[in-house]
């Protein structure tokens, strides 16, 4: 009978015009190449008895030669043929741990041999093998006589091994589908077979998926910014185990005085402000110590560095800036590469240490699932950077684990391929990476440093669904970490850390693409032309923003419907365009008001045809609004209004995005709140100016 596995080999054989190595498939369904030669006979006996024959050739691999049944029969008989589940070592490791740590009870030896269809000595080595892993978690296997085996420790250490073991098997693009909850059921989840998936998804808690996912994105819309999306998922995971251990609620260890300090903290105020609002939500059913926790995780959590968050403060920032400083001088003798004086660095790994210094202080763990992978790309970097490393450890007195030495490793890497490279323009490309900001710097470095051919335009976020709109116009090649189901690009898939094989992928793709470089050497005169058009363009639309701001302070507003019937008298110059606003401000707030409660004001805005296109009025009460969001008063002091066209075009919607970006995330809301008119409107200058500067700089 053919294995599970076999099936898998034979289904890859059949999908393939051309030869593939064995070592290709065994990195396709992840076993040894070993494992794929022990069971070729048996996989090449299938497909000869099926009217199929299977041709090798050395230095090429295996082929799939059609005899009197073609790929399109086999693969319905392979369809409808019964297969017996192997489970190698590893995977009964995988089932065994997970069931382990899913009770507190003994398991009885007895129930694992039925369910692995294996020996109790079997079952016995499994565990003798498994006992160092357990103790990574400060967990100990112990074995009771009669009764079976359970797993010790603290629940601290049990949710760290849950989380672990999820990350150990399941890939990036399954997680997403788990935490997107893509599939009604955890059986049909991936379309994978067999019992570990389930095993592994009974230690989380797949049903309340939607919601968390939801929670989280509404954490995002409130603080104003972006989780990178292994950070968005690990939370996600993190957030599943939780409420799966209802049984152990309460047991994690959480210092008494942490939890004192976390009751005036913005993340626990969100929690306890989204879950009044969502009383039904799977959240509230968790004690408050269990709430500390997940907020713990989430101040801990890296950003994605999405182009508008790329800058750091000087001083809040400081004592970051000076160990990352340290750090860099350190890496510099360690590798004999310069690496001072280059913001982009110093702003990345500030960025990212901030978060994981965090983490390593609070006992909260550092997941990376490349680290493997770059110990064994990139030995001699991943050297250099542990002993970098030894003078953060110093000062903050903390022990930094090698998966976050291999995050910091991405960083120095890709400034140290960036500096070895000679770009020449040709391919205008498009990667799709769904790891933090070092990964994604070192994925598209050593692109760079690979393919000198290629222009990276853009980096995205997989999880972003613009990414199904690429403009094939504009891309000619989409490079993901993550199979992609539509796209409008031709795309390759390859790992995050780029291999031999990827290489050759994305040569191979390139070949087969009509090259732009010729296009882009024949409109050169014609490209310089549209970017003076553009930055004529963002002048005039800047210079609109500037010439229709307006600042008052006002009496007699005490509801929305007053705020919009004095806006729309203010800003237009006729009935008509008076009745256009108010309907257009009526219909935009029905659709629910914009109020930044923290900040004590409200974004009042809407799209219509009035003849200043574009304006912007900031508002100050002199006496207090309340405006009523859900069940209860919020007070606010001052009003941004902004109006813009019903046809909006993008530089217009980047200087609207710009303006509301640092009212709700950067220091403009402080200034509107406590400074006068003439100082409101010089910091208002200076985000214009430097918003046109970095649309210059920004331009190829």
């Amino acid at each position: 009978m053919l294995t599970s596995r076999m099936k898998k080999v034979i289904r890859i054989l059949l999908k393939n015009d051309d030869y593939i190595t064995i070592a290709s498939i065994a990195g396709e369904i992840e076993v040894s190449t070993r494992t794929i030669l022990r069971e070729l006979d048996d996989v090449q006996q299938w497909v000869e008895e099926n009217g199929g024959y299977i041709e090798k050739k050395k230095g090429r691999g295996l082929k799939f030669i059609p005899g009197a049944s073609g790929a399109i029969e086999l693969g319905q008989l392979l369809a409808e043929t019964k297969s017996e589940i192997i489970y190698t070592p590893e995977d009964r490791k995988m089932i065994i741990r997970a069931k382990l740590l899913q009770f507190d009870e003994p398991t009885k030896l007895f129930a694992l041999t039925r369910l692995l269809n294996v020996t109790e000595s079997t079952i016995s080595n499994d565990l003798d093998g498994l006992t160092g892993w357990f103790n990574n978690y400060n967990l100990q296997v112990i074995k009771k006589p009669g009764l079976g085996i359970v797993i010790e420790g603290s629940e601290t250490g049990k949710r760290k091994a849950i989380v672990a073991l999820i990350y150990e098997h399941f890939h990036m693009n399954e997680l997403i589908q788990v935490i997107s909850k893509r599939s009604a059921t955890s059986n049909d989840l991936f379309g994978m077979e067999g019992k570990i998936n389930s095993a592994l998804l009974d230690l989380l808690d797949i049903s309340s998926a939607s919601e968390v996912h939801e929670f989280i994105l509404a954490f995002e819309q409130e603080m104003g910014y972006q989780f990178a999306d292994n950070g968005f998922i690990a939370l996600a995971i993190r957030f599943g185990v939780t409420l799966k251990r209802m049984k152990f609620w309460g047991q994690i260890d959480v210092d008494e005085s942490l939890m004192d300090t976390f009751n005036k903290d913005k993340v626990l105020q969100f929690f306890n402000q989204y879950l009044r609002e969502n009383p039904e939500h799977a959240l509230n059913k968790l004690p408050y110590k269990e709430l500390v926790y997940l907020a713990m995780h989430v101040k801990g959590t890296k950003l994605r560095d999405t182009g508008n968050y790329n800058k750091i403060s000087m001083i809040e920032d400081f004592k970051v800036i000076q160990l990352v400083k340290d750090f860099i001088e350190r890496t510099e003798a360690e590798t004999g590469v310069y690496l001072s004086d280059n913001e982009q660095l110093l702003i990345g790994l500030v960025k990212h240490l901030r978060p994981s210094i965090y983490r390593i202080k609070m006992d909260l763990d550092i997941i990376n699932p490349l680290v493997a992978e770059i110990k064994t790309m990139y030995p001699k970097l991943f050297k250099a950077v542990k002993k970098s490393v030894q003078i953060i450890e110093e000062k903050e007195h903390i022990e930094i684990p090698d998966d976050e030495i291999a995050y910091l490793a991405t960083h120095v890497g890709a400034l140290i391929h960036k500096n070895s490279r000679n770009q020449v323009k040709k391919y205008r490309v498009v990667v799709a990476c769904m790891y933090g900001i070092g990964a994604s710097s070192f994925l598209v470095a050593q692109i760079k440093k690979n393919f000198p051919n290629i222009l990276i335009n853009d980096v995205v976020s997989v999880m972003d669904e613009q990414i199904m709109s690429i403009d094939e116009d504009q891309v000619d090649l989409l490079i993901t970490t993550v199979p992609l189901t539509t796209v409008n690009v031709p795309y390759v898939l390859i790992d995050p850390i780029l291999k031999p094989k990827d290489v050759a992928m994305i040569n191979n793709k390139l070949d087969s693409l009509v090259p732009s470089s010729a296009l882009a050497k024949s409109k050169k005169n014609i490209n310089l032309r549209e970017r003076m058009i553009a930055f004529n363009e963002y002048s005039s639309l800047i210079l609109k923003f500037m010439d229709n701001f307006k600042y008052s302070k006002e009496d007699n507003l005490h509801s929305i419907r007053d705020m919009i019937a004095f806006v729309s008298e203010d800003l237009s110059e006729s009935q008509e365009e008076k009745l256009a606003l108010s309907k257009a401000f009526i219909q935009r707030e029905e659709k629910g008001s914009t109020i930044l409660s923290k900040k004590g004001m409200i974004l009042l805005h809407c799209r219509a045809e009035i003849s200043k296109e574009i304006a912007l009025r900031i508002i100050h009460l002199n006496e207090t609004m309340f405006i009523r969001k859900e069940d209860r008063k919020v007070p606010i002091n001052d009003i941004i209004v902004m109006v813009a066209p019903v046809v909006l075009n993008q530089k217009m919607l980047e200087i609207l995005s710009e303006i509301s970006r640092q009212i709700i995330t950067e220091g403009y809301a402080e200034v509107i709140k406590t400074s006068d008119q003439t100082e409101i409107e010089g910091r208002l200058n200076i985000i214009l100016e430097k918003f046109y500067e970095n649309v210059v700089l920004n331009q190829d």
